[in-house]
């Protein structure tokens, strides 16, 4: 149904309103035709559910307007594609990959929307940020302010384009299931399209509609059915488990080389297939070595998903980045390694959800120290919480038997607890999650306004640009300023920040000396 609902908002003539506000909100400042192609491919994507559609669909209008604004082709064709695959992350449809989440997660596809959108925001802050920073480079300018329109108008004449999204947003959030909300939602794109006369939905363009409905279902449905066949198939033959030793022997332990690995395998398995389809199998071999390490469930399904992305946009096999290279008439190769660059975040946020799970809402697990006797591990003898309870940093949450000690299992930091994972009387392995826990809303918020504020130097450190050309000094200083304004926490908030006001200061020295006349 919401493949439905994306076809028949199409229909309706929204698609002149996803172009025409990102036009009068950003077209006029520096790039603006490229930031327009950002914003319009977060409202076209949010309910297409394809990086293809959308890089064809709403690059027909952009990139040649990018071209002429003075991007060069392989600029202009590889940043449709790196916003495109934003809109597999956007609420509400998020593609197929989202529902497949809640269903293999037991998860209310409400909530997987809700931790959804920032990381989706800020994917698309980025791509904004570094076309921002190459077009204040390359002294690219917005369109003419006469041929951009005025956002109070385009509001005024074409407000009710987003009703449909409204009401579907809505709908989900009160508790609605999927279904019905895309049911009524998919109806009043017919209701809207009447209000322009030019747009009206009579039973041909309905008809239409739904057989663009049906062939992308079919398309997807054939896709998940072939798919089913190869995680049976893992699933049967212990490829699975054997898939998760390895990972967690390569790593020796470490998380942060499981997420690696775990990219470059999502990488190969994503090589001709669709993303959907990468993200199964990925998930089914990749999720169990995730959660072992500690990673929360819903942090370890959100890190492969968004890998599972990487085959659109990263060379060889980036097919959203050759269908712009096709538009924008530039070489393919040259285009996929740009939109690479421009979609790098896409490899940044996955380390966030599984270091700071608190932008996903979550807390990090609580793990069990290792016990002296590894092979039968240690008996829980107290549960001291149960679901939802408030706990602090260094409360007792379970105590063990190891040996002849009682050891207590303490959480690390503030949080509620959001599932137990033990019982008392049962046996459990040293190192092993025993409760996943929800964030707190200032940790939350800590973690979205460092994730902000490090998005920022991230993009302006992949440009190699803030207010002039970095040099190798200002980069390296720019590279430790975004590590340590990712981290969230005022400390490192505020240690990034004024790495980033000396480059900034630097910079405005450099500039300002580059101005001042040579003595004759």
């Amino acid at each position: 149904l919401f493949i439905f609902f994306g076809a028949f908002l199409q229909k309706s003539g929204a698609g002149r309103f996803f172009i025409d506000l990102p036009m009068a909100l950003a077209g006029k400042s520096a790039g603006g035709p490229a930031k327009v192609a950002v914003m319009a491919s977060a409202l076209f994507g949010s309910v297409s559910g394809s990086a293809i559609a959308n890089t064809v669909s709403t690059g027909a209008f952009t990139i040649p307007l990018m071209k002429r604004a003075g991007f060069r082709p392989h600029v202009a064709g590889a940043i449709e594609p790196a916003a495109s695959i934003g809109g597999m992350f956007m609420p509400p449809i998020m593609g197929a990959g989202g529902f497949l989440m809640a269903e293999l997660t037991e998860t209310p596809y409400a909530h997987i929307m809700a931790i959804a959108i920032i990381p989706a925001l800020l994917y698309f802050f980025s791509v904004f940020m570094m076309i921002h920073f190459e077009a204040k480079k390359q002294k690219i300018e917005g369109i003419r302010e006469a041929d951009a329109p005025h956002w109070t108008r385009v509001l005024k004449e074409q407000w009710y384009y987003a009703m449909p999204l409204v009401i579907i947003t809505v709908l989900m959030i009160i508790g609605k299931s999927p279904g019905y909300s895309a049911f009524w939602a998919t109806l009043s794109c017919i209701g809207v399209s009447w209000v322009r006369k030019d747009t009206r939905m009579g039973p041909r363009e309905i008809w239409d509609a739904i057989q663009t409905g049906a062939v992308n279902t079919l398309i997807i449905g054939a896709t998940i059915g072939v798919i089913g066949i190869i995680v049976g198939t893992i699933s049967l033959t212990g490829i699975g488990l054997k898939f998760s030793d390895i990972i967690i022997s390569l790593a020796s332990g470490n998380l942060l080389a499981a997420i690696l690995l775990v990219g470059l395998a999502s990488l190969v398995l994503g090589m001709g297939v669709p993303v959907t389809a990468a993200y199964l199998i990925t998930a089914v071999l990749a999720v169990p070595p995730l959660t072992e390490m500690g990673v929360v469930l819903i942090a370890a399904h959100m890190i492969v998903y968004w890998f599972s992305q990487d085959s659109n946009i990263t060379p060889p096999v980036c097919v959203a980045a050759y269908a712009g290279a096709a538009i924008a008439g530039s070489d393919p190769w040259k285009t996929g390694w740009t939109s690479f660059k421009f979609a790098k975040l896409l490899y940044v946020m996955p380390l966030l959800f599984a270091f700071t799970p608190s932008i996903l809402f979550e807390g990090k697990a609580i793990k069990a120290p290792q016990f002296q006797d590894e092979l039968m591990g240690a008996m829980v003898m107290d549960v001291m919480v149960t679901d939802g309870t408030a706990v602090a940093k260094g409360d007792t949450v379970a105590t063990v038997l190891d040996g002849d000690h009682v050891v207590a299992i303490t959480a690390k930091r503030d949080g509620f607890i959001k599932e137990l994972l033990i019982t008392g009387g049962s046996f459990i392995d040293g190192g092993i999650p025993v409760a996943e826990t929800r964030a707190k809303p200032r940790q939350i918020f800590s973690s979205v306004f460092s994730a902000i504020l490090g998005t920022i130097a991230f993009s302006a450190l992949t440009m190699g640009y803030l207010l002039r050309k970095t040099n190798l000094l200002e980069w390296i200083v720019l590279a430790a300023a975004t590590l340590l304004l990712y981290w969230p926490g005022f400390v490192t908030d505020g240690a990034g920040l004024l790495l980033v006001t000396l480059v900034y200061m630097s910079q405005k020295w450099r500039d300002k000396r580059d101005l001042t006349p040579a003595p004759a």
